[in-house]
């Protein structure tokens, strides 16, 4: 038998069903009751928990078998033990061999991404029983997941020829048809779907593409927006508006689009790129740093300042939010080994906008770096955001191209599997290449954008302190708090740049774990869609991610990025 370990997550549930456990060893079915109406009443009623201790109980009591494992392991998978679950079917297996069992072990598969081994075991489940329709479902729905939307379709049609009535299959169905460009033969099983009011925010997002084929674009951004909004933590709603927008950007409809932007809050039309100048050499530049562990992040981060930075750089203000103790002291250290860094610190851990904030009252400078803690940067990268900074005299915020920064990445921007793509920082040589090719293009560097991402930026600081800075109730731990002061400034008047020949390098979240980090971006986009609403906050974000003169730029890098063998998008 395979030996399973549980994941810290499940180690987590099973403590506390341990307890709950220990009660049901005691406990005796009721008399006239089957163990199964007793689960199934358990579920009706949400007592998940409760089901499942039924479960286990009646495995003790009446011993192993195919259908105590069996029913363990249901109610496993409902709770989300996942690892327990799959050990259990592999129990049952030893009984009786089933497509229910297969089936079961394919669905653990797929919840885990393990798309392959998921399709082996639906198809020995069919090979059991070739009308087992929740397998038939199930590779229909990891068909899809692989972009075979043919295979996809075969298998609901094969389940549908049994039972007309499926809904999942007909789901199934309706997306393959969409992803085969037969958004009428779609549309009559979404119409189906829908009557029997079944996953109706699914059947929505359907509706979404439905829209996108008739060439309906706005009703398809406003019904994928008011999803967004219902929605912010799904990642298919927020494809749903990336498709509507990009299918509406591509089309013979594009001063349509222009209309519909300018019917919106707080758009305002973008100027065209423009060459760099040169600016004040006199004007020193401080750069604030929030630091929160991660010293070996730190440590390069500095050392990188320290070698790129040349006259321009003012002061390097660290600041201290409730790092642990060594990285406190090497902290402390640095700034007593240079007279340019200065040392400040939250009296608790308050988050990156708060710490943000310290640092900036720390500055006296007419300009200010907002630079997270994980970044590297390049030779000359000071002297050319401050040359576009004060380029016009609205000007107000710039920022680098970045292997990790959302719309202002110099590779792909939008990942396969949704959401933002980010790329690893490169060697030191990859890096040095990068940077020789973003910097030897100079014209038209200075590409003007609705929002900046807020790893690196240059800020003027009496815009900033008119503004009233960064918001640190709504964004207190960052994401999305310079989104949110883009917004500000350019309706206040003011000029956001990306400078096209500047790249600073960024590992993104080092100081994070990968949850963490998920849940403050799912808390950022929450408020920006509160600030702003999702329409009016995904279209800026769209105008920025489908900036014309940026994408150019990528085309531009391909050939050096290819030559790292690093994705540079298509």
């Amino acid at each position: 038998m395979t030996a399973f370990q549980d994941t810290p997550q499940s180690k987590a549930k099973n403590n506390a069903l341990a307890g709950l456990l220990e009660r049901n060893r005691a406990k005796r079915v009721l008399k006239g009751a089957t163990i199964d109406g007793l689960i199934a009443g358990h579920l009706k009623e949400g007592r998940v928990f409760a089901a499942l201790g039924d479960a286990v109980a009646e495995l003790e009591r009446a011993g192993a078998g195919y259908e105590s494992y069996a029913r363990v392991a249901r109610c496993e998978m409902i709770v989300g033990l996942a690892t327990r679950a799959q050990r259990s079917w592999r129990e049952a297996l030893r009984f009786k061999e089933t497509a229910q069992a297969h089936t079961g072990i394919g669905t653990l598969h797929f919840q885990q991404g393990e798309t392959a081994e998921a399709i082996t075991a639906f198809q020995k489940a069919l090979s059991l029983d070739a009308k087992n329709l929740e397998a038939l479902e199930s590779l229909s729905a990891a068909y899809l997941y692989l972009e075979q939307p043919a295979e996809a379709r075969s298998y609901a049609d094969t389940a549908l020829q049994l039972d007309d009535e499926r809904l999942e299959s007909r789901l199934c169905r309706a997306r393959a048809e969409i992803a085969l460009g037969n958004p009428d033969r779609a549309e009559a099983d979404i119409t189906f779907v829908r009557s029997r009011r079944y996953k109706e925010n699914e059947v929505r997002l359907l509706e979404v593409d439905l829209l996108i084929h008739g060439k309906e674009f706005e009703s398809a951004m406003f019904l994928a927006a008011q999803l967004c909004e219902r929605h912010p933590e799904s990642r298919d709603c927020l494809d749903a508006f990336r498709r509507a927008y990009s299918a509406f950007d591509e089309s013979d409809r594009r001063a349509d689009l222009a209309d519909f932007l300018d019917g919106l809050d707080h758009f305002t039309p973008l100027s065209k790129p423009r060459d760099r100048s040169e600016s004040d050499a006199t004007e020193a530049v401080d750069v604030i740093i929030p630091v929160h562990n991660a010293w070996h992040a730190v440590k390069e981060c500095i050392a990188s300042l320290k070698a790129t930075s040349g006259a321009r750089l003012g002061r390097v203000v660290l600041v201290n939010d409730a790092s642990d103790e060594d990285t406190r002291e090497r902290l402390v250290a640095l700034s007593k080994s240079d007279e340019r860094i200065v040392f400040v610190e939250t009296p608790r851990q308050s988050g990156f906008s708060r710490a943000l904030a310290l640092g900036v009252k720390e500055s006296s400078a007419t300009a200010f770096v907002a630079l997270n803690s994980d970044t590297i940067v390049t030779k000359g990268w000071l002297d050319k955001l401050h040359a576009a900074l004060r380029s016009a005299p609205e000007t107000a915020m710039v920022g680098p191209l970045s292997n990790n920064a959302g719309w202002q990445n110099y590779g792909a921007v939008l990942g396969r599997a949704g959401g933002f793509a980010g790329l690893q920082t490169p060697s030191a040589p990859c890096r040095a290449d990068i940077s020789k090719e973003i910097s030897e293009a100079e014209q038209g560097a200075l590409v003007p954008l609705q929002i900046l991402h807020g790893f690196c930026v240059l800020v003027d600081r009496e815009a900033y302190d008119a503004l009233g800075g960064v918001d640190q109730d709504l964004f207190p731990e960052g994401y999305g708090e310079f989104q949110d002061l883009s917004i500000r400034m350019r309706t206040a008047g003011h000029e956001l740049l990306a400078v096209t020949d500047c790249v600073v390098f960024h590992e993104r979240g080092a100081s994070l774990s990968p949850a963490r980090r998920a849940a403050l971006s799912l808390a950022g986009r929450k408020s920006l869609y509160s600030r702003y609403s999702a329409l009016n906050y995904l279209c800026l974000e769209m105008v920025s991610v489908r900036a014309p003169a940026l994408e150019q730029k990528r085309k531009m890098l391909r050939r050096v990025l290819r030559a790292w063998g690093i994705d540079a998008g298509t």
